[in-house]
Protein backbone atom coordinates (compact mmCIF):
# COMPACT_ATOMS: atom_id res chain seq x y z
CA UNK A 1 0.00 0.00 0.00
CA UNK A 2 1.29 3.56 -1.05
CA UNK A 3 -0.40 6.76 0.74
CA UNK A 4 0.70 9.48 -1.34
CA UNK A 5 2.96 10.31 -4.50
CA UNK A 6 6.73 8.93 -3.99
CA UNK A 7 8.02 12.02 -6.01
CA UNK A 8 6.17 14.22 -3.10
CA UNK A 9 5.82 12.86 0.10
CA UNK A 10 4.45 8.92 0.29
CA UNK A 11 4.41 6.14 3.21
CA UNK A 12 4.64 3.08 1.64
CA UNK A 13 3.88 -0.10 3.68
CA UNK A 14 4.22 -4.12 3.44
CA UNK A 15 1.38 -5.78 6.20
CA UNK A 16 3.25 -9.13 7.00
CA UNK A 17 -0.16 -11.28 8.21
CA UNK A 18 1.50 -14.28 8.78
CA UNK A 19 4.33 -13.38 11.25
CA UNK A 20 3.27 -15.19 14.22
CA UNK A 21 2.57 -13.18 17.55
CA UNK A 22 0.34 -13.61 20.54
CA UNK A 23 -0.40 -9.90 21.16
CA UNK A 24 -2.14 -8.88 17.99
CA UNK A 25 0.56 -6.41 16.85
CA UNK A 26 0.92 -5.53 13.13
CA UNK A 27 4.25 -7.01 11.26
CA UNK A 28 5.33 -5.78 7.78
CA UNK A 29 8.04 -3.14 5.87
CA UNK A 30 7.89 0.65 5.65
CA UNK A 31 9.40 3.44 3.98
CA UNK A 32 8.92 6.78 3.95
CA UNK A 33 9.47 8.19 0.40
CA UNK A 34 10.40 12.57 0.38
CA UNK A 35 10.97 13.46 -3.22
CA UNK A 36 11.40 9.97 -4.80
CA UNK A 37 14.10 9.36 -1.91
CA UNK A 38 13.24 6.26 0.14
CA UNK A 39 13.57 6.88 3.94
CA UNK A 40 14.02 3.74 5.37
CA UNK A 41 14.64 -0.07 4.51
CA UNK A 42 11.72 -1.63 2.55
CA UNK A 43 12.95 -4.93 1.95
CA UNK A 44 13.84 -5.74 6.17
CA UNK A 45 11.07 -8.32 6.51
CA UNK A 46 8.83 -8.71 9.88
CA UNK A 47 9.58 -5.22 11.16
CA UNK A 48 6.84 -4.33 13.79
CA UNK A 49 4.68 -1.72 12.48
CA UNK A 50 2.60 -1.31 15.85
CA UNK A 51 5.22 1.76 17.25
CA UNK A 52 6.10 3.43 14.58
CA UNK A 53 2.21 4.25 13.38
CA UNK A 54 2.31 5.54 17.17
CA UNK A 55 5.15 7.38 16.48
CA UNK A 56 3.26 8.97 13.36
CA UNK A 57 0.00 9.92 15.22
CA UNK A 58 2.52 11.59 17.88
CA UNK A 59 3.66 13.77 14.93
CA UNK A 60 -0.01 14.51 13.95
CA UNK A 61 -0.71 15.45 17.25
CA UNK A 62 1.59 17.95 17.46
CA UNK A 63 1.89 19.06 13.55
CA UNK A 64 1.11 22.74 14.61
CA UNK A 65 3.79 23.39 17.05
CA UNK A 66 6.71 21.65 14.65
CA UNK A 67 8.45 25.01 14.35
CA UNK A 68 10.66 27.01 16.13
CA UNK A 69 11.86 30.67 15.91
CA UNK A 70 15.64 28.93 15.80
CA UNK A 71 14.94 26.82 12.36
CA UNK A 72 12.53 28.41 10.71
CA UNK A 73 14.27 30.57 8.50
CA UNK A 74 17.75 28.86 8.45
CA UNK A 75 18.71 26.94 4.89
CA UNK A 76 18.21 23.30 5.09
CA UNK A 77 21.82 22.26 5.99
CA UNK A 78 21.76 24.64 8.61
CA UNK A 79 18.68 23.54 10.31
CA UNK A 80 19.72 19.78 9.81
CA UNK A 81 22.78 20.46 11.80
CA UNK A 82 21.61 22.30 14.21
CA UNK A 83 19.07 20.35 15.16
CA UNK A 84 21.82 17.55 14.89
CA UNK A 85 24.00 18.73 17.17
CA UNK A 86 21.10 20.09 19.66
CA UNK A 87 19.99 16.20 19.91
CA UNK A 88 22.77 14.05 19.22
CA UNK A 89 26.45 15.64 19.64
CA UNK A 90 28.11 14.96 22.97
CA UNK A 91 29.82 17.73 23.37
CA UNK A 92 30.78 20.39 26.56
CA UNK A 93 27.34 21.08 27.01
CA UNK A 94 25.99 20.57 30.70
CA UNK A 95 23.77 17.85 31.83
CA UNK A 96 21.56 21.14 32.05
CA UNK A 97 21.71 22.13 28.89
CA UNK A 98 21.34 19.27 27.11
CA UNK A 99 18.23 18.82 28.67
CA UNK A 100 17.29 21.73 27.63
CA UNK A 101 17.93 21.42 23.88
CA UNK A 102 16.05 17.87 24.10
CA UNK A 103 13.05 19.59 25.50
CA UNK A 104 12.96 22.39 22.78
CA UNK A 105 13.66 20.42 19.78
CA UNK A 106 13.37 16.72 20.40
CA UNK A 107 9.69 17.28 18.93
CA UNK A 108 11.40 17.45 15.32
CA UNK A 109 12.79 13.81 15.58
CA UNK A 110 11.40 12.18 12.36
CA UNK A 111 11.45 8.77 11.50
CA UNK A 112 15.29 8.15 13.83
CA UNK A 113 14.82 5.22 16.24
CA UNK A 114 11.19 4.20 14.87
CA UNK A 115 11.89 0.77 14.42
CA UNK A 116 13.63 -1.69 12.36
CA UNK A 117 12.79 -0.09 9.11
CA UNK A 118 14.54 2.99 9.70
CA UNK A 119 17.41 1.86 11.31
CA UNK A 120 20.54 4.49 10.35
CA UNK A 121 17.56 7.23 9.28
CA UNK A 122 18.23 10.58 11.10
CA UNK A 123 15.68 13.01 10.10
CA UNK A 124 13.94 15.89 10.84
CA UNK A 125 10.08 17.65 10.49
CA UNK A 126 9.43 21.43 10.44
CA UNK A 127 6.30 22.73 9.25
CA UNK A 128 5.51 26.52 9.10
CA UNK A 129 2.08 27.43 7.75
CA UNK A 130 1.82 25.54 4.41
CA UNK A 131 5.89 24.81 4.05
CA UNK A 132 6.45 21.25 5.28
CA UNK A 133 10.53 20.15 4.94
CA UNK A 134 12.08 16.37 6.02
CA UNK A 135 15.72 17.13 6.42
CA UNK A 136 17.65 14.12 6.13
CA UNK A 137 20.47 12.21 5.94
Amino acid sequence: MVIGQKDDFAIECIHEPDTPNEHGWVFGRMCVWCRGVELGDLTEPTCMLNGTEGHFQEVLDQIDDLHDECVDDLPDKAAFHLLDSALYLDDDRTSQQVYEDAIRYSKFDFLTNWGESFDGVKAFLLIRGERCRVLYR
